[in-house]
């Protein structure tokens, strides 16, 4: 099978998205399938084509005008009139490739994966009828987490795990650091909870006397006001800023302060117990309802959070017990199990012919979308 995958930005671009398609076109290659990447060019020198880690990667120039980029993507239509499967990456990508191509390229299997959402609570009306419009101009639709379909209000074909790479069973095991220390890997913004993760630090010494070393991890537009408090208020807060594979970091605490899918899964792996929050029901949802959420250590503020860290430090043996679960759990999962879960979706409804989407509709929706886009 070949398979075209459509995305707004990819490697070297650092991401979740970026990620999640490079993991999972390795584990179609090492399945016999054929990959190919179209993708934006998210700053200028980037090479237009190039072959990483054996997926072939075109670019078209995304940060130009969108009339450059519709004469550069119509010099790649080959690559989605040859393809077996099209599969695109969120919801706008939907909507960028009928206006740039897809109104007339003959009709192709077109498949999206809904990769987690902007967080905005309560979700936006706009938001859940551009899900629902993008389910109807798409073969199938998959979720990268459950709580997706239930905020949108638009269900999907289904949601597939996440894969590790490396995989749980590959990675060394570290020894488990003193438990007053902590890690923190993601974006330093509102709803990564970076914040009440700090707070934390504070309530643990103020209630505990405990004082936990914190690491953290990324950069964002948090960064100047946290380290004002940090030095303000004396915390062992230690900022590296952004820094290449940073999950491997997870080994140098005895906690990871973390509440995003694949950080979860990726310190998890490395046998460190994960602590988990929430800035909002959505968020919570994010966190609480899926196939991870039982082996988290999960608490809506930073008192909450500072009284299980208080708990797991002074109790090894629950805490081993808890690491123990959660790699039990996530050394079921790799991409080439993701790969199978996505080859059935498109297996399945391949077998069927592309939903009949007539040259004169698809013509007159990418007219619409054009509209929309200003």
């Amino acid at each position: 099978m070949q398979v075209t995958f459509l995305v707004s930005r990819y490697w070297p671009a650092v991401g979740g998205v970026e990620k999640y398609i490079r993991e999972l076109g390795k584990g179609l290659i090492g399945m016999g399938h054929g990959v190919t990447v179209v993708a934006g060019a998210h700053e200028p020198g980037l090479p237009q084509h190039e072959v990483h880690e054996a997926v072939e990667v075109f670019r078209f120039p995304a940060y130009r005008s969108p009339l450059r980029c519709w004469c550069h993507l119509q010099r790649l239509r080959r690559l989605f009139t040859r393809a077996d499967v099209v599969h695109i990456s969120d919801v706008l990508m939907v909507e960028y490739y009928y206006r740039m191509l897809g109104w007339n390229l003959p009709q192709r299997p077109i498949y999206l994966t809904r990769h987690g959402m902007s967080f905005r609570h309560p979700v936006p009306d706009s938001e859940k009828r551009r899900a629902a419009r993008a389910a109807r101009m798409v073969d199938g639709t998959m979720d990268d987490g459950r709580f997706i379909a239930k905020w949108l209000q638009v269900p999907s074909d289904g949601t597939i795990d996440q894969g590790l790479s490396p995989t749980a069973p590959e990675l060394e095991p570290v020894p488990e650091p003193p438990p007053h220390s902590a890690v923190f890997v993601g974006r330093l913004e509102w709803d990564s909870a970076i914040t009440t993760y700090v707070d934390t630090v504070a309530v643990a010494r103020q209630k505990h006397g405990l004082n936990i070393s914190l690491q953290v991890y990324g950069n964002g537009p948090l960064n100047d006001k946290l380290r004002a408090r940090v030095e303000r208020d004396r915390l062992p807060v230690t900022f590296y800023g952004f820094v290449e594979n940073a999950q491997e970091r997870f080994s140098d605490g005895c906690f990871a302060f973390v509440s995003g899918r694949l950080a979860v899964q990726e310190a998890m792996a490395r046998r460190r117990l994960v602590v988990a929050t929430y800035v909002n029901q959505l968020k919570r949802d994010y966190i609480c309802d899926e196939p991870f959420s039982p082996y988290l250590v999960v608490g809506a503020d930073a008192e909450a959070l500072a009284d299980h860290v208080a708990y797991y430090a002074g109790h090894p043996e629950q805490r081993a017990q808890r690491v123990q679960q959660a790699f039990e759990y996530v050394k079921t999962l790799n991409w080439q199990r993701t790969a199978c879960g996505y080859l059935r979706l498109w297996s399945a409804r391949s077998a069927a012919s592309p939903a009949g989407r007539r040259w004169a509709q698809r013509a007159a929706l990418a007219l619409q979308l054009c509209e929309e886009a200003g």
